[in-house]
């Protein structure tokens, strides 16, 4: 995948609990808006990598996720720190005065 093919919509920021749950850094508005969508591509030194989302709610000020191959802490903390980005394409059409912005939809 290219990055001219990738709409970035927020960041892994840190750990959630002990089952591989993340806490997630989100551009979208509202910001549990990113959990509409599926596969996320993960940015990591060996490229984008498709993850499904198995699971992802609001919690407090951010939103939480699961991803599929992400069982236990450790392999969550692997992904802390990755940009998460959704393909061009899963995104809706837009209006004539819309555009998305470099991160996020305006």
């Amino acid at each position: 995948m290219s990055d001219e093919e990738m709409v970035v919509m927020g960041r892994i920021s840190g750990l959630f609990g002990v089952r591989g749950w993340l806490k997630v850094y989100s551009d979208a508005s509202p910001r549990e808006g990113i959990l509409d969508y599926s596969p996320w591509f993960i940015k990591s030194e060996q490229g984008w990598q498709a993850r499904e989302l198995r699971a992802g709610q609001r919690q407090g000020k951010g939103v939480v996720a699961q991803l599929e191959g992400c069982d236990d802490r450790d392999q969550a903390a692997e992904l802390v720190g990755c940009d998460i980005a959704v393909l061009r394409e899963q995104l809706p059409e837009l209006a004539v005065d819309e555009f998305f912005g470099p991160t996020y939809r305006v």
